[in-house]
């Protein structure tokens, strides 16, 4: 299809054209029929923040104000960078609290099951003693009391660790 479009004084025929080698040619100067040269302009960007991506190639048309490329600001970047030390140094902690935390169970868990070995051998020689009738039966009840009560330490102890071990593992 031709249709005309005057552009001054000179007139120029526009065809339509299925192949795109028209927008890949040169412009032309309708007067001199010579082609137009694109006009350059160098881009100065004080403190040129980091690029991260350039939306022009070389030989596009851009209008003024058209934006020719994308670029990181730093100050987000640097403020997520302290937020993130700040996390890891939080996290440092946490698990230098959770190292603590499992090293004082385990060292409570050991003296508490050393007693209750021990308690458990004297309620059984007592068991014994007193079916023989060479200890009195309230020494039997008192050791079997005492077994008990290093049962519930024991459950209390766990339970704790439990509970504390939750609190902190909810804070990474």
């Amino acid at each position: 299809m031709a249709s005309r479009r005057r552009e001054g004084q000179a007139e120029t025929r526009l065809r339509e054209s299925p192949s795109l080698n028209h927008l890949l040619s040169p412009p032309f100067d309708a007067s001199t029929h010579l082609p137009v040269l694109p006009q350059v302009h160098p881009i100065v960007i004080p403190d040129l923040p980091s690029l991260s991506g350039l939306l022009v190639r070389p030989g596009d048309r851009v209008e003024e104000g058209e934006p020719l490329a994308r670029y990181v600001d730093e100050a987000p970047l640097e403020e997520l960078a302290e937020r993130a030390g700040a996390k890891q140094e939080e996290a440092s902690r946490l698990e230098a609290d959770l190292a603590r935390l499992e090293g004082r169970f385990r060292l409570e868990r050991e003296v508490l099951e050393g007693e209750l070995a021990r308690a458990r051998e004297a309620r059984d020689r007592l068991r014994y003693l007193a079916a023989q009738g060479a200890e009195p039966r309230l020494k039997l009840l008192e050791a079997e009391a005492r077994v008990e009560e290093l049962l519930a330490r024991r459950k209390r102890l766990v339970l704790d660790y439990t509970g504390e071990r939750a609190h902190l593992a909810a804070w990474r």
